[in-house]
């Protein structure tokens, strides 16, 4: 998943703030431990005692409620990009039998949230 410095959530208007200034130039407050412009810093939120993020674990918990079943096996990665809107996620499905992948495609086509289905 790639998260942006969102002005609403998380590390907020200080995450924007760190990177306005380092746009222009400017040492300031940090948000974040590392420099956010021209960087991905795979660190949302705190780690957890299995050394995923919250966030990170959030998209597995999510994954597992939705559909409704504990055992899908999800492993995920948070990174934080120098964007201050928007989300994208990457997901790499493995299924149990042999599958046609025009077929997957054409099922993925018809979610509303699914751009780019390769």
């Amino acid at each position: 998943m790639f998260q942006p410095i969102n002005p609403f959530l998380g590390t907020g208007v200080k995450a924007v703030q760190q990177l306005e200034n380092e746009l222009a130039g400017i040492k300031g407050e940090m948000a974040y431990h590392y420099p956010i412009n021209r960087n991905a810093i795979p660190h949302c939120d705190v780690f957890e005692e299995n050394g995923y993020t919250k966030e990170e674990m959030k998209l597995v918990r999510e994954t597992q409620k939705i559909l409704d079943d504990k055992t899908i096996a999800v492993t995920a990665t948070a990174v934080r990009i120098p964007t201050a809107g928007g989300h994208s996620e990457a997901v790499n499905v493995e299924f149990e039998n042999d599958f046609d992948v025009n077929e997957v495609r054409q099922l993925l086509s018809r979610d509303r949230w699914s751009y780019g289905t390769r």
